[in-house]
């Protein structure tokens, strides 16, 4: 055994970090479940600024990007430290962006949609940046100031109180967004500063966590120059870790439908994008808490795998209920695809944390977690992909009659996007990565050292 596992780790913090890193979780939680990645409300708000299929899924994908790149290059610097709370101290500063953005919408002209539009994406694709350090320093310190078996049941519980808090909010975004709320984009904006209060709080419970006395570690962290050569040799030597990835992947590729649900929604069902963004955060949240359920005892009893592969069930599922929306399900069962990407959302990205912060050697952990999310930063693009699908299959409605048509008459403006394309691309894939997950091992179950896992 190494000193990093001859020595069992105290937990002289645990009854005040425990509630902070549930507090955190709830807030940010709550804030993300209005206007995060998953939630019908920002496609709805970027289409009321533009058209274009690919660049509302962009909207998204880039998030992920954004929130995943710099992490990789952030690792290093996190992991040379002995402590994790400095890079904590900003959560605080970073999420105010978010009510930069609600300033924003309240100030400027309602005409300037392309200013309210390029400067949207500015500023939530630098919440996702000034996130990403933060969420190094979360992972490495959920790893080193919380037992195993209780961190299943710390993302149960703030999936709860996640789902909890949403009720509330679904009635508010229903109001804000509805006839009777304020004009645009007031509405958009008075949304996103309650989101914004909302990850401030969050923010400063992550401030006040202490952390737990550093493990002596036997190992160095490597410098900027050994680096690279050291994230060449933990893709090369370590197996588990290269399943996962693959499985992170294709789970990853296969959300690529996700920001056009909402757009079929209203544009093919012609469901109203108040009640639309009411029901939907009903809906994601009540089945996040269903994946709270799930994830608490699951993850006590065999680990992260057993709920990864529960989380990618819910994955194929829903996109083969995206499927027969179209095919003549309509609204019924197209609310049955919202509530399982809830299940999916609140339990996916949970299993990935807990399988990697388990997996990875103590001396190494913000790495790992760097490394797995910026590898997955290029499948997270793949609303990106989506839109280009949407805009590239997209043919007139009457095509076949546009040449016996006027001139003067519109026909090539109405057109039918072929979402049966993209809802069926997340079905194979969601199905390819169930089938990897399900020879993914559960790290629990493996030997604690740094080489387990490594061939």
């Amino acid at each position: 055994m190494t000193a990093t596992t001859a020595i069992a780790p105290r937990y002289t913090h645990l009854r005040r970090n425990f509630p902070l890193f549930v507090l955190d979780y709830f807030a940010f939680g709550v804030g993300f479940g209005m206007v995060g990645t998953s939630s019908a409300f920002i496609p709805d708000f970027v289409s009321q600024l533009t058209s274009d299929q690919s660049l509302i899924g962009l909207t998204t994908g880039a998030y992920y990007f954004f929130w995943l790149v710099p992490q990789l290059f952030l690792a290093q610097i996190v992991n040379r430290r002995a402590w994790r709370k400095p890079f904590l101290l900003p959560a605080p500063f970073v999420r105010l962006s978010m009510i930069a953005i609600a300033i924003l919408l309240v100030t400027v002209d309602p005409r300037n949609t392309q200013f309210m539009l390029i400067a949207f994406l500015l500023g939530y694709w630098a919440f996702a940046i000034g996130d990403s350090i933060v969420t190094l320093g979360w992972g490495d310190m959920l790893g080193s100031s919380m037992p195993n078996k209780l961190r299943g049941t710390l993302f149960g519980i703030g999936q709860f109180t996640v789902a909890l808090g949403a009720f509330g909010m679904s009635q508010f975004a229903r109001w804000a967004i509805g006839a009777s709320g304020l004009a645009f984009p007031l509405n958009y904006g008075l949304v996103f500063g309650v989101a914004g209060g909302f990850f401030v709080v969050g923010g400063i419970s992550l401030a006040l966590l202490r952390e737990e006395q550093p493990t002596p570690v036997s190992q160095k962290s490597p410098s900027v120059r050994e680096y690279g050569a050291f994230l060449g040799n933990v893709l090369r030597t370590d197996r588990e870790f290269r399943h996962f990835v693959r499985t992170r992947l294709l789970f990853d590729l296969a959300a690529m439908s996700a920001p056009f649900y909402t757009i079929f929604a209203t544009g093919n069902l012609g469901i109203p994008s108040a009640v639309l963004i009411a029901d939907t955060i009903i809906l994601i949240q009540v089945s996040n808490a269903l994946g709270a359920l799930i994830m608490g005892i699951l993850s006590r009893r065999s680990g992260s795998k057993a709920v990864l592969l529960v989380a990618g069930g819910a994955l194929v599922l829903e996109g083969v209920f995206a499927l027969l929306s179209y095919l003549g399900g309509g609204q019924a069962a197209l609310y049955v695809t919202f509530f399982l990407m809830g299940l999916v959302g609140g339990t996916i990205i949970p299993s990935y944390f807990d399988w990697m912060i388990t997996h990875a050697p103590p001396h190494a952990r913000p790495i790992y977690i760097g490394l797995t999310n910026t590898i997955s930063a290029a499948s997270n693009l793949a609303p990106l992909l989506g839109g280009i699908l949407l805009q590239i299959t997209a043919r007139p409605a009457i095509s076949h009659l546009e040449a016996l048509l006027p001139d003067f008459l519109p026909v090539p403006s109405v057109m039918v996007r072929l979402y049966p394309v993209v809802f069926t691309a997340t079905v194979i894939l969601a199905s390819l990565g169930w089938l990897s997950a399900l020879r993914l091992s559960e790290p629990r179950k493996r030997d604690s050292s740094p080489t387990a896992g490594q061939s």
